[in-house]
């Protein structure tokens, strides 16, 4: 299962701290509140698998193995800047809030602290888009960041990670090539 209440309490915790804005998650349902500070939604999105999934098997006794199915996802989280702000200058724009994000993002300690949660392993251009929010103009960027995880999924069904230890192999009878019987018998016995 891919941890989800993880990279979401990271993704946002992560977000605040490099930027400075308070950040919602736009699935979450909250009440309206009128506030000139700029402010970043965040919605993850396009979940997608990379790869065929790989069986990884965690213990060494095979009656009682577990199998656990890692396989790579990648899936998109956009974030959307929003301020009341026009002066792309001024720090509280919501073009700049999202470039300088983009430049932090790359810092070796965000990687370090997004270690073994997701990576992020490419930021797509921001695009701008304007519109009016109760008579003020409001200017909003969006900035998608193509992410990876792993999905790991647990097999525990007894026999799940079982394998065949050893084979027994005996002929019932052998023929000449003319199709004459021998008496020769193959018996073989195949182990790893």
């Amino acid at each position: 299962m891919i941890d989800w209440q993880t990279i979401r309490t990271v993704a946002k915790s992560l977000v605040e701290d490099l930027s400075g804005v308070t950040v919602r998650w736009q699935d979450e349902a909250e009440g309206t509140v009128w506030d000139n500070a700029p402010i970043i939604y965040l919605r993850v999105s396009a979940l997608v698998g990379v790869g065929i999934p790989e069986e990884q098997y965690k213990d060494a006794v095979p009656d009682d193995m577990l199998v656990n199915v890692a396989a790579q996802k990648r899936f998109t989280l956009s974030l959307r800047a929003e301020s009341f702000d026009q002066n792309l200058a001024d720090g509280q724009h919501a073009g700049a809030i999202l470039e300088t994000l983009k430049t932090r993002l790359k810092r070796t300690t965000t990687i370090e602290r997004l270690r073994n949660i997701f990576c992020i392993q490419e930021s797509l251009n921001s695009s701008w888009f304007n519109y009016t929010n109760q008579g003020r103009q409001v200017s909003a960027y969006t900035l998608d960041l193509l992410c990876a995880t792993v999905d790991n999924d647990t097999e525990d069904t007894a026999g799940a990670g079982g394998y065949i230890d050893e084979v027994m192999v005996q002929s019932n009878s052998v023929r000449n090539i003319d199709g004459t019987p021998t008496a020769t018998q193959v018996n073989l016995d195949i182990k790893p």
